[in-house]
């Protein structure tokens, strides 16, 4: 469930959380990269919630040694 009271931070910050380069988030959201962390568009604002972020990386962790199905 979203914390609506959380606050939404920018690229700059929201990126060194997810170990990329503001560029990196600025480049998938321009192509549309399928599977992108969620944010949130206000006015020509881009904006993360932190809560979202943490929960993408969590879907992406990947255990060593352990396959995944296709």
């Amino acid at each position: 469930m979203q914390n609506h009271d959380e606050s939404l931070i920018d690229t700059k910050r929201a990126a060194p959380m997810l170990g990329l380069r503001p560029g990196t988030l600025v480049i998938w959201r321009c192509t549309g990269k399928p599977d992108q962390p969620p944010f949130v568009k206000v006015g020509r604002a881009v904006r993360y919630r932190p809560s979202d972020l943490r929960e993408w990386v969590a879907r992406h962790e990947r255990v060593p040694g352990l396959r995944t199905r296709a």
